[in-house]
């Protein structure tokens, strides 16, 4: 194992212990491999740097190994209770707002904006979970 600096973190590189944000919140599991996307979630989070596997670890083909890993955490997240609520709240709040908007556009009704923004924000509060809100916005 070596400590990389997130600024030195390449696509392909395998985490070798669990990364958690300053909350608390399991941003990485141990054997993640390396995306773009996973070193700007790390770097949201300002986390300065994370353990990793040396580059022969396991003697892995990485563009595999990284796109097999990514395909199972969707799954993984789509298969999830947190997400089948998340994904049928998500639903119905943007039919509902498309409505609301289309009736102000195209009949000319008034457009209750605190109803709106009050559907939003319990979309993501009673949506907080241990799974990212960002990693289930992207799954849907």
């Amino acid at each position: 194992m070596k400590i990389v600096s997130i600024n030195n973190l390449k696509p392909g590189m395998v985490i070798s212990e669990d990364v958690f944000s300053y909350h608390g919140q399991c941003l990485a599991k141990q054997n993640t491999p390396v995306t773009l996307q996973l070193i700007e979630h790390l770097k949201f989070y300002q986390i300065a740097s994370v353990s990793i596997f040396p580059e022969n670890h396991g003697d892995r083909n990485s563009s595999t190994m990284t796109a097999r890993r990514l395909e199972t955490y969707s799954q993984r997240i789509r298969r999830s209770p947190e997400f089948q609520r998340f994904k049928t709240d998500y639903t119905k709040k943007v039919s509902f707002m498309k409505e609301n908007i289309n009736n102000f556009i195209v009949n000319d009704e008034d457009l209750n904006v605190d109803q709106l923004l009050d559907e939003t924000l319990t979309l993501f509060g009673e949506n907080s979970t241990t799974i990212s809100m960002f990693d289930m916005l992207c799954t849907i």
